[in-house]
């Protein structure tokens, strides 16, 4: 058989309470305290046990370790939600920041490219001026010297017809008879003279002078003068010297009309040679032309690439911009609230620190209230049970 000893212990106090007890003081100066100590007063007052008095504190401090042990989960669990949002922000803001500079260096790149491509197009437009001045200064000349060969050939057309019309005559006047030119029959013509008042020589030179009226031809009609004068001097026994000079007269102007074709000739090929130089460098130019003017499209077109490129950056710049700040904004905010919370939660574990002081105080305060009782004589009632068990 054995046999167990239970000894229920109830405090009788009479004329103190646990309020006097010299630390009663610091234990009431918490609401915590003074509740606490109150129903405790209040049990000990109805003679209330020991055990029952010290069940109850440590059934507040069971519970106050139940919330300390709450409050330490949701600390960890806002501890965890707190980094958890604060390393996904990070990330959004870095993305975001990368978004940013990727933009700035977009726009910054465009902006170098739009520079350099409107110094290329101005460049292109003052060559593109050049050679159209080129190209019609070109033109111009090749009109100028259409005009003037066709001036040329019309002179030669002059000379050369003047030319056959002296020749012309000077043959006819070979055909002549000059034995009755010289004895007054003027076969040029059908005059007939009085042998007596005329020489040979005056009727050659009249004859001659009167061809020379019928051109324009400065050298021609030089010629026929040059033959009038020396004509003038021969008398009528000088038929052989007049038919010599005719015939000298003949020669020259076939010669002249030799090197008249020849000098039309050689401006004809001069001329020819001169349009097709030309017109090889119009075309060059024309080609040059078409592609400056290519090239001045296609910096135009890139031109336009990058200013709507550079137009996409900067917007795309303001809305990452905006949503980095609006990031930065929540950060700020998140941790603005997780060390409210954060403090929220210390002050509640110093709440709780407190609040066991306070219960070992008031278990110390009931301990020594219940010595001091029975120094002074008070007296306990014992209640024995005798538990035997086989």
């Amino acid at each position: 058989m054995r046999s167990v000893f239970v000894v229920a212990l109830v405090a009788c106090v009479s004329a103190t309470t646990l309020m006097d007890h010299p630390t009663a003081g610091k234990v009431t100066q918490s609401q915590f305290g003074s509740t606490v100590l109150a129903e405790l007063e209040s049990k000990l007052q109805t003679g209330s046990p020991l055990d029952e008095l010290l069940s109850i504190l440590n059934d507040i401090r069971g519970r106050l370790t139940a919330a300390a042990a709450v409050d330490a989960a949701e600390q960890a669990d806002d501890t965890a939600f707190c980094e958890h949002e604060n390393n996904t922000l990070n990330t959004d803001i870095t993305l975001e920041n990368s978004a940013i500079a990727s933009a700035q260096a977009t726009i910054s790149a465009q902006t170098a490219e739009i520079a350099r491509l409107t110094e290329v197009i101005a460049g292109l437009d003052a060559v593109i001026a050049t050679t159209e001045q080129d190209i019609a200064d070109n033109e111009k000349e090749q009109a100028e010297r259409i005009a003037v060969r066709e001036q040329e050939h019309e002179t030669f057309i002059t000379n050369d017809r003047d030319t056959d019309i002296c020749i012309n005559a000077i043959a006819e006047i070979q055909a002549m008879d000059l034995d009755q030119l010289a004895n007054g029959k003027n076969g040029y013509g059908g005059q007939q003279d009085d042998a007596s008042d005329y020489q040979a020589g005056v009727r050659m030179t009249a004859l001659l002078q009167k061809v020379a009226g019928k051109v324009n031809n400065e050298h021609v009609v030089s010629l026929l003068q040059i033959a009038a004068l020396s004509s003038a001097a021969m008398g009528n026994d000088d038929v052989d010297r007049m038919i010599a000079l005719l015939n000298r007269l003949a020669s020259e102007l076939a010669d002249y009309k030799v090197e008249l074709k020849n000098d039309e000739d050689e401006q004809l090929r001069l001329h020819q040679n001169a349009m097709a130089d030309l017109k090889n460098v119009n075309t060059n130019l024309t080609a040059q032309l078409f592609q400056y003017n290519n090239e001045r499209e296609d910096a135009g077109v890139a031109k336009d690439k990058a200013l709507a490129t550079k137009a996409a950056a900067e917007i795309e710049l303001k809305d990452h911009t905006a949503t980095r700040d609006a990031l930065v904004t929540n950060q700020q905010d998140l941790t603005d609230g997780c060390n409210a919370r954060a403090a929220s939660h210390v002050l509640r574990q110093d709440q709780r620190k407190a609040e066991h002081e306070t219960l070992n105080e008031i278990e110390k305060t009931l301990t020594t209230k219940l010595s001091k009782h029975f120094q002074e004589g008070g007296h306990i009632t014992a209640r024995t049970a005798d538990i035997s068990s086989a």
